[in-house]
């Protein structure tokens, strides 16, 4: 069977293929031909080119217990489109993973694993404050290289694909860096890297890097990654003698502040300036990603404008 990608559906192709899904949930709905209390199953379905929706309208609840979130599934229906494409789906069961190849499953970033943990390591080189640089030395051990090299950068909002943690938190040291030439009279740059290469961090804890579709650990529920990131942080600092309690505090902040308000996550918002230019080399990288992913093809210099939560 020809693996049938989410990113190549049309409308009202005829479906045959294996996904991963993402989420399920049951929605109530009524209309003239049907009685209230009805639902239908509404499905995302993933594979490594993106997401679709699926809807099963006959059986709902009983395919509801057929199968859970992150497996893998072998779906017949039909391409349709009401409020975007989505699969009007026939057929749904389990398969084993032993049926499919995995490749045709996990997004993974277009770039060399190698060379941008290389580049990691001569960010962390490069810092001169003694105490900056044991730490992310400590914290970025060949014993981490694995997990913060496999896990995403989020789930579904913008790197959402392994190793787009280390993608993504490139590209924010990388801005950070400009930053520091720009305004090398008010930024202290060891302080900003540092803050740059540490601040998702506990991304490592908060996405199950084994999940098809990226889901939150327990952990990562209950405490997300800001505060992961923090206790991760303060670990590594409790392992260095006489690490100074003003940088702890600083380095502390700047994870907790990232996202730079609260209604986005932060529990504290950019109180230095180092914090204030980490949340925004934060955003621009993520929204960058984001946007490159809502490019349509018929135009790619128009991208979607976004109001929301961007991490």
């Amino acid at each position: 069977m020809v693996k049938q990608y989410a990113a190549d559906l049309k409308n009202g192709d005829k479906v045959e293929s294996c996904f991963v899904v993402a989420s399920k949930n049951l929605v109530p709905y009524s209309n003239k031909s049907s009685k209230a209390g009805q639902f239908y199953l509404k499905l995302i379905l993933k594979d490594r080119s993106g997401c679709i929706e699926g809807r099963i309208w006959e059986n709902a609840s009983y395919y509801d217990l057929q199968f859970e979130i992150d497996d893998i599934v072998l779906v017949k229906g039909t391409v349709c489109k009401y409020n975007g494409l989505q699969i009007t789906v026939h057929e749904i069961e389990r398969v084993s993973v032993d049926e499919v190849e995995i490749s045709d499953f996990v997004p993974t970033t277009g770039c060399d694993i190698d060379l941008m943990w290389e580049k990691l390591l001569q960010y962390i080189n490069e810092i001169e404050n003694p105490y900056i640089n044991e730490l992310l030395n400590k914290l970025f051990d060949d014993s981490f290289k694995e997990i913060f090299c496999a896990a995403p950068g989020g789930k579904k909002i913008h790197h959402a694909y392994r190793g787009g943690l280390l993608e993504h938190t490139l590209e924010v040291a990388s801005i950070a860096e400009n930053l520091t030439n720009i305004f090398p009279d008010f930024l202290n740059k060891d302080l900003l890297i540092a803050g740059a290469l540490l601040h998702d961090i506990g991304k490592t804890i908060e996405y199950d890097i084994e999940s098809f579709s990226f889901q939150r650990t327990l952990r990562g529920k209950l405490h997300g990654h800001l505060v992961l990131g923090r206790d991760i942080l303060l670990r590594g600092i409790s392992k260095i003698k006489n690490f100074p309690q003003e940088l702890e505090d600083e380095l502390g902040h700047m994870i907790l502040s990232h996202h730079g308000c609260r209604e986005w996550g932060s529990p504290e918002t950019p109180k230095t300036i180092e914090a204030l230019a980490l949340f925004h080399a934060d955003l621009t990288s993520a929204r960058i990603n984001q946007a490159a992913g809502t490019r349509s093809p018929a135009n790619s210099k128009f991208i979607k404008i976004f109001d929301k939560f961007p991490f």
